[in-house]
């Protein structure tokens, strides 16, 4: 007769800290690629930035 064995998952913490810093880090390095540019009004984002934009 086999026995079945359950593992439960964990949760890998390390990882998913580093994806969200990676992610940040990504969308930082783009929006200050297209400042450095001068070019902001391209970024992709740049519309719906404006439009949520607190006055």
């Amino acid at each position: 007769m086999a026995t079945l064995v359950f593992h439960p998952v964990r949760v890998n913490w390390f990882h998913l800290r580093w994806s969200r810093w990676r992610q940040l880090h990504q969308a930082r390095a783009e929006w200050s690629h297209y400042r450095r540019r001068g070019d902001l009004v391209r970024h992709p984002g740049y519309s719906m930035i404006r439009q949520n934009k607190i006055h």
